[in-house]
């Protein structure tokens, strides 16, 4: 009988298929993580390796109780904490996971030798800085211990912050869990929200969303945020001014402009580069406004502090003409604390 579990595993911003260093991880230094600058859960979906139509990784809840576990199967629902900001995150469901026995593991561990998959993985540890000689070392206990089919999962696109005090954790340990009850998302997918007015402020920082760096959560964001949305209030009238707008697909958009024919959705960006900019902002507008077959925004407009060359501009008319992409660009005027009122 297949029971439902579910796990801790440890923090990763690629989507846990690969290591994405210290960032997010442990701070406890007495924690295996925090001694070697990874976790062996880095790779769990990493599914381009597979054998015999199977996946294999490992999950340190199964690791402490292996014997016990051995050759049970179990859907097991994953989460995972960020420890730099406390926040958990909702990773979703591996269906029909299979607990390997020590024997198949030691063939896995064989198999990725010669297939040159184990040295893939020690060269990613090293390019976080990761402690590699530990991962040579790495016996078959501690390399997998469970596989599934690809794609036989049912995960969160992308991961939900959950509330600290949800009832689905009933302890945060790398112990398995019975699962009792589904968890509240702080963002549920369904159809999209109406418009709502009003002003998200977070003490100077964005809402976060799985995959952000903290360096895109930072003061200056939130103050651009916050006097872009005192400055649209007085010319749009603040019941047509939402920041943070929820959009039904796991996701906000930084500002949203309700207007007769349709919304307008603002991203604001801060690095020091208008391409960079234009490049971080635009996939992202793009699956705001459109994801999964929608039509969310009339217009899309990029934001950041810095002044736009011709290249940029040449470029967004591009999008505009060869593809109808309806993007543009403002300036955020850092002095006056306000946009510079032109569409580029």
């Amino acid at each position: 009988m297949v029971t439902d579990k579910i796990a801790r595993i440890c923090w990763n911003n690629y989507g846990w298929q690969k290591p994405s260093g210290r960032e997010g991880k442990s701070v406890n230094k007495k924690s295996y993580e925090y001694k070697v600058g990874y976790g062996h859960e880095e790779w769990l979906l990493d599914i381009e390796k597979t054998i015999d139509g199977y996946h294999y990784g490992y999950l340190q809840p199964i690791g402490k109780a292996w014997s016990k576990y051995q050759d049970k199967q179990f859907n097991i629902s994953l989460y995972s904490i960020n420890s730099d900001t406390g926040e958990r995150w909702w990773v979703g469901t591996l269906k029909n996971a299979c607990v390997v026995s020590p024997k198949e593991a030691k063939n896995v561990l064989i198999y990725y030798k010669n297939k040159g998959w184990l040295q893939e993985m020690i060269q990613q540890i090293k390019n976080v800085d990761g402690h590699e000689k530990d991962f040579l070392k790495s016996s078959v206990s501690n390399f997998v211990n469970i596989k599934f089919k690809p794609y036989e999962w049912q995960l969160v696109d992308p991961p939900q912050r959950i509330s600290n005090k949800d009832g689905a954790i009933s302890s945060t340990y790398y112990v398995l869990l019975n699962k009792k009850q589904e968890p509240t998302l702080e963002l549920p997918f369904g159809d999209d929200p109406d418009f709502s007015a009003g002003h998200v402020k977070k003490m100077g920082k964005s809402v976060a969303y799985y995959g952000q760096r903290k360096s895109e959560i930072d003061l200056f964001h939130g103050k651009m945020q916050d006097n872009v949305y005192k400055q649209l209030s007085k010319i749009y009238g603040a019941s047509n001014v939402r920041t943070e707008r929820p959009l039904g697909i796991g996701v906000y958009v930084d500002l949203a402009i309700k207007s007769p024919d349709g919304e307008i959705f603002f991203e604001f960006k801060t690095s020091n580069s208008v391409r960079g900019c234009i490049r971080d902002a635009l996939a992202q507008l793009l699956e705001y406004s459109y994801y999964p077959n929608a039509e969310r925004a009339k217009k899309i407009i990029i934001v950041s502090p810095n002044p736009i060359n011709e290249k940029s501009q040449e470029y967004l008319q591009k999008l505009r003409n060869r593809f109808n992409i309806p993007v543009f660009y403002m300036q955020y005027d850092r002095k006056a604390g306000s946009l510079v009122q032109k569409e580029y």
